[in-house]
């Protein structure tokens, strides 16, 4: 145990390096011209595949879809056994956390076309919010006394959080670290007054974030939160605006607003790129925004293709190469879109190309068969490119790779046989890819 430790913290120590972000622009792809919902649709997550989900609406039915898209195809996944169904968030192994509608909400986990509950509270409604690429869910919900719980599944199990005081889960990361919103309560004038608190919890651990203004009185909430442990969402300031924010190293830093509108960071990448919505009066919708190399800009105004007659661009979703996904209006009807960078959205400043990168592998778990997929940059792409999967102690088993390739992105697939054709047992294995950018490494689980 302890030398797979020492693994996982020489794995966690040797991340590609980050540097200043590149100022991003965007085309705008309409998912609704190719999709069959005639009554609008939303897209709410994408992975780093490229594959997206949300909900589409059938105008003679009335009915509420969720449905995975995927190069150029649409996946109807139908009611689930609910009233409706919303595709929320999807990993790079296609597994879903989908929203049964109807009465209240149910979460949901779908993988290979079956959909089963993962709990709630005597008898409560849950709403899943994330998933990671290990297939655990966080989100919240009700409980059978209608008090509000945040909560997890992770490994199968369900938790009720608000036992450690976690009202929101709003984003889990590939350790299990978990990014969402807790309760402040306190009594002015013979009343009751309550809050939101940003908060993290992971291993045991419960951390209040602070806010930006000092007063512990005002609001503050997390929404996403990245594979370096870096937390995004919005906190009151000053001027009474709730403005985004990037919480790293035990600090807020205040990422501002626009417009005089309340900002709020809901996504952040693993190469720094956040992106989040802007509303003004009662909560209208009015815009999103993006913020690299810590400037803030209008997603509107990054667009430079594909954007005429959209209005009331709203960001739901953002992946490891900086595409992003969300809704807006288009022709009076609510209808997704896909905002693909012109160039690598959050790469490296001075590359205009992919950041190099591992997905997540997919299927993982995996019985005979898994596929890893990779990005190289240019600099990578000049030197030689090593793919090797280790085991838990650190022993390389399997090259996969070592040889040149061109920047862009690449996979190959893995048959859980070490060098030689013997056949691996059981476990966990780690596929590393090494390049002149450094080193990269995913978790892999060979089910036999």
């Amino acid at each position: 145990m302890r030398r797979l430790e020492s693994l996982c913290a020489m794995i966690a120590l040797v991340a590609i390096p980050t540097l200043a972000l590149a100022q991003p622009t965007y085309n705008l792809i309409d998912l609704g011209a190719a999709s069959p919902y005639d009554g609008g649709m939303t897209a709410n997550s994408i992975n780093d595949l490229g594959h997206v989900v949300g909900y589409g609406v059938i105008n003679s039915t009335g009915e509420v879809h969720a449905y995975i898209y995927g190069g150029g195809v649409f996946t109807d996944l139908g009611l689930l056994g609910y009233q409706g169904s919303d595709g929320i968030a999807i990993n790079d192994s296609d597994q879903l956390a989908v929203d049964g509608i109807g009465p209240g909400s149910t979460a949901l986990f779908y993988s290979l076309g079956r959909a089963r509950t993962i709990g709630n509270v005597d008898g409560g409604y849950t709403s899943a919010y994330a998933i990671n690429s290990h297939g655990d869910i966080v989100g919240s919900g009700r409980n059978g006394d209608n008090q509000g719980i945040g909560f997890s599944w992770i490994g199968g199990v369900f938790t009720d959080l608000s036992a450690v005081g976690i009202l929101r889960a709003a984003s889990i990361n590939d350790a299990d670290q978990i990014a969402g919103s807790s309760g402040y309560y306190w009594f002015y004038g013979g009343y009751g007054h309550s809050s939101s608190h940003a908060c993290s919890y992971a291993g045991g651990v419960f951390t209040d974030l602070g806010n930006l203004n000092g007063d512990p009185r005002t609001n503050t909430e997390a929404y996403g939160i990245n594979n370096a442990g870096k937390i995004v969402g919005y906190s009151t300031a000053s001027d009474n605006l709730s403005h985004a924010f990037l919480y790293s190293g035990g600090v807020m830093q205040d990422l501002g607003t626009m417009y005089g509108a309340d900002a709020t960071a809901i996504a952040i990448n693993d190469n720094g790129l956040i992106i989040g919505t802007l509303t003004g009066v009662y909560g209208a919708a009015v815009g999103s925004f993006v913020v690299a190399g810590g400037t803030m800009s209008d997603l509107a105004s990054l667009i430079v293709q594909g954007g005429d007659g959209w209005t009331q661009l709203t960001v739901t979703g953002l992946n490891g190469g900086g595409t992003i996904v969300g809704y807006g209006l288009l022709n009076g009807l609510t209808q997704g879109f896909v905002a693909t960078p012109t160039a690598a959205a959050g790469a490296p400043s001075g590359h205009a190309d992919l950041a190099t990168g591992i997905a997540a592998p997919a299927p993982n778990p995996f019985r005979s068969a898994t596929e890893i997929a990779f990005s190289l940059s240019q600099r990578a792409a000049s030197g030689d490119v090593r793919l090797e999967i280790l085991d838990v102690a650190g022993r390389r088993v399997a090259a996969l790779l070592d040889q040149r390739l061109g920047p862009g992105r690449h996979s190959i697939a893995w048959n859980g046989r070490a060098d030689g054709g013997a056949a691996l047992g059981s476990g966990i294995y780690f596929a590393r890819l090494t390049t002149q950018d450094g080193s990269a490494s995913r978790r892999l689980v060979l089910e036999r």
